[in-house]
């Protein structure tokens, strides 16, 4: 029986004449290593586009401008436009107007109409109600058209104001600082002599007074 030299290991070189034992079962294979290198791209493709970036991506940002769906979407988490939003915030808002001219009421506020605005009442706000017509009344607290009171004078001006300058011709008493023209002195009187009859005798009496003043 031959003698067995060596046990050879697979895809090794033995020595002529030995003889070799099979070899053992195969262990398990080892992990696998990491990737190599990408390759060089592969050759360009021989067809040609039918969407111009002039029509698609106008801002040359190679991000279309527009979308089907992007431009419908309900919720964007990032979105630099879009032509539908649930909600925008006021500052989000470009191109709004400076002044926002008010809209007419609506014929249906008046009367006969679906929502009539109700006349303002002593309980409530409203709309003030129908005028009179009428250039001598008013529209009193209770909300009805009155005359206002003390209009009717009880005085003809035919009377205490002949001369219609808006002041009464007399007064039956004045206050001295309502007077005015009044002279700044008063001179006196003087009289040399008073003659008179005293109403007992029937006779003239002859008073000699050397100077009598009366001051007015």
């Amino acid at each position: 029986m031959p003698e067995v030299i060596e046990q050879a290991v697979p895809g090794t070189v033995v020595s002529s004449g030995a003889l070799v034992t099979p070899g053992g079962a195969q262990g398990p294979g080892g992990s696998t290593g990491p990737p190599g290198p990408t390759g060089p791209p592969g050759p360009s493709g021989s067809g040609t586009g039918d969407m111009l970036k002039s029509v698609y991506d106008t801002n040359s940002d190679n991000v279309v401008d527009h979308a089907a769906l992007a431009d419908n979407a309900t919720n964007a988490t990032n979105a630099t436009n879009a032509t539908n939003a649930a909600a925008v915030p006021w500052t989000g808002v470009t191109g709004k107007p400076s002044t926002f001219a008010p809209s007419a009421h609506g014929t249906t506020h008046l009367d006969n109409g679906t929502d009539v605005v109700p006349v303002v009442t002593t309980v409530r706000t409203g709309l003030t109600p129908k005028l009179s017509g009428s250039a001598t009344t008013y529209l009193d607290g209770t909300g009805a058209y009155s005359a206002p009171p003390g209009t009717a004078g009880n005085m003809l001006k035919s009377v205490y104001d002949t001369n219609a300058d808006n002041i009464v011709d007399q007064a039956a008493a004045v206050p001295w600082a309502g007077i005015t023209g009044k002279p700044a002195t008063f001179p006196p009187l003087w009289y040399r002599s008073l003659n008179c009859r005293h109403p007992s005798v029937g006779t003239p009496l002859q008073l000699n007074l050397s100077k009598v003043m009366i001051a007015v």
